[in-house]
């Protein structure tokens, strides 16, 4: 899936947004503050229904607008034109695809998988464990196709258990939530071990990227003691668990650690060498992405002469231009990306939140 069209009135700083973008590279320039991360936002919002840089809808709408809107043709693998755009009015927010109103963004995510790096992304080595769950449940999600629904009957279960938990109902209550929440945390356990397996084989085969004589290593932890059975753990934990009004067990507690000549990434490298991590692991997760659907994924950029050095910069770049995937990147200058390796390519200069196409 590609865009072929992006249309936005009303994001950010946007003034004027109407672009064709080439479905290989898009460079998109311009001075800080003009409005560049803006338009990578507006597609990121259009997949994921809010911004990589904060929840809030309201703090991605135009003060001066009244309402905010992204349009998009979508191309997919059969050439085939997709219509699809969001808009929010300050009280409500319409999502159309294909003509028809929709209820649920994830079938517009399932429609535009999109990727971003950008300032921020280091956070998936530094930051808390939430992102990096989200991580592996964004592969899963657009790979998986049962993956979600598995994930919504535990979310479900588990916020009835919690709630008698916190009322202190009776054990017998908690049978009927426990069982479904074994089974659907066996089959969410097995699909993430397989996931992280996968993209652990494209680490070892792409590692040397980013590190020269180092092995990178996934970790991943799937939120109960490895060695005892999630019933067993329920067990043991149910009267901590009555005191503290939820459970301390679980997929929704599972986690990553990514680990260099075996210390954590996060102490063992600098914040630099976090950056290229992130960066080699959000690409393979697209290449994952392709393999195992033969779609193309969206790829953002954000300021990708900063996020890597040059030692990194031209290794990565020629990764990105065999990538099977669409790909936006910002920079400041026109000439600080070098997009040689592509036989296709667009520029766009922002200025003032307008958007022209370059030659």
């Amino acid at each position: 899936m590609s865009l072929a069209y992006l249309e936005a009135q009303g994001f950010r700083n946007i003034q004027q947004l109407g672009i064709e973008p080439s479905p290989t590279v898009n460079l998109i320039y311009g001075s800080n503050a003009s409005g560049k991360t803006s338009l990578l936002e507006s597609i990121y919002f259009l997949s994921h229904g809010r911004s990589f840089l904060t929840h809030k809808i309201k703090d991605v709408m135009n003060v001066h607008s009244q309402q905010m809107h992204i349009f998009s043709r979508l191309v997919n693998e059969q050439n085939r034109i997709i219509p699809a755009g969001i808009l929010h009015d300050r009280e409500k927010l319409l999502i159309k695809l294909n003509g028809v109103k929709i209820n649920r963004l994830s079938e517009l995510a399932i429609q535009l998988p999109v990727i971003a790096l950008h300032p921020e992304s280091h956070q998936l080595i530094s930051g808390g464990p939430k992102q990096r769950r989200q991580f592996i449940d964004w592969g899963l999600f657009h790979v998986e196709q049962s993956y979600n629904g598995i994930w919504q009957r535990y979310q479900k279960a588990l916020k009835q258990r919690n709630a008698a938990l916190r009322s202190r109902q009776p054990a017998k209550t908690f049978h009927v939530w426990d069982q479904q929440i074994f089974e659907a945390a066996e089959k969410i356990d097995n699909l993430r071990r397989n996931y992280v397996k996968q993209l652990q084989l494209l680490v070892n085969q792409f590692q040397e990227l980013v590190f020269d004589d180092k092995t990178i290593v996934i970790d991943y932890y799937r939120g109960w003691n490895r060695e005892t059975d999630l019933p067993v753990v329920f067990e043991q934990a149910l009267k901590t668990d009555m005191e503290r009004g939820f459970s301390q067990a679980g997929p929704q507690r599972a986690d990553l650690r990514f680990k260099i000549n075996g210390l954590n990434a996060e102490t063992a490298v600098s914040r630099g060498q976090q950056k290229s991590l992130v960066v080699l692991l959000r690409l393979l997760q697209g290449l994952l992405f392709h393999q195992a659907t033969k779609k193309n994924s969206v790829i953002l950029f954000d300021d990708l002469p900063a996020e890597l050095d040059s030692q990194h910069r031209q290794k990565i770049l020629k990764m990105m231009s065999e990538l099977p995937a669409q790909l936006f990147i910002t920079s400041i200058e026109k000439n600080a990306v070098d997009l040689s390796l592509w036989s296709e390519q667009k520029m766009f200069h922002v200025e003032h939140g307008m958007v022209s196409e370059k030659a």
